[in-house]
């Protein structure tokens, strides 16, 4: 996989090509709604997604120290937990639409 990562580097754009990847690869058909979801909502198409261990890490591209980012981790029944590296406590919501405003915000505010 790191030649399909490096060919996309090259281009100029990894970021879409990575959302592709994580959004076909059977791989990940465990975290497809996850990172179905985060795609489709629409806020998150700039931030380079990863995937490890269920849980989806959305990251600016900017390869500076501080770079905003925050992950979502599924939980059992249905809750989701979201960690910002900035913050000290992660947040634990009921819902993946609630996971997902929480993560936009978090990564709109994290200046």
């Amino acid at each position: 996989m790191s030649g399909r990562l490096a060919r996309a580097h090259e281009s100029g754009d990894p970021v879409p090509a990575q959302w592709s990847w994580l959004r076909t690869a059977e791989e990940f058909s465990e975290e497809r709604l996850l990172v179905e979801a985060a795609y489709a909502d629409g806020r998150f198409g700039h931030f380079f997604p990863t995937l490890s261990h269920g849980t989806l890490r959305l990251r600016s591209v900017h390869r500076q120290q501080g770079a905003k980012e925050v992950s979502i981790t599924p939980l059992s029944g249905g809750s989701y937990r979201l960690e910002n590296p900035r913050l000290l406590n992660p947040t634990v919501v009921d819902s993946l639409g609630e996971a997902l405003s929480v993560a936009s915000e978090a990564l709109a505010s994290d200046e």
